[in-house]
């Protein structure tokens, strides 16, 4: 992907950060909160981004051996 012009917020999240995607319920589609299950010390700086029309977004980072995407709500 060549133009990332359409998100609006690129945010780093230091080092050491913990994240988890956000859960939501499959049959509702309702927001749950944190999926501890999938909780991550970040090893490296992670990048949020997030888009104003969506109402959302995720965090980029490294696992140390892939990079990643947690949606974020």
């Amino acid at each position: 992907m060549a133009n990332l012009d359409w998100i609006d917020t690129f945010k780093p999240i230091a080092r050491g950060e913990i994240v988890a995607p956000t859960l939501v319920d499959s049959s509702t589609g309702d927001i749950m909160g944190d999926d501890e299950t999938k909780k991550f010390k970040l090893i490296g700086t992670g990048i949020y981004m997030h888009v104003d029309e969506a109402d959302g977004g995720g965090i980029l980072f490294w696992t140390g051996s892939k990079y990643e995407w947690y949606h974020i709500e």
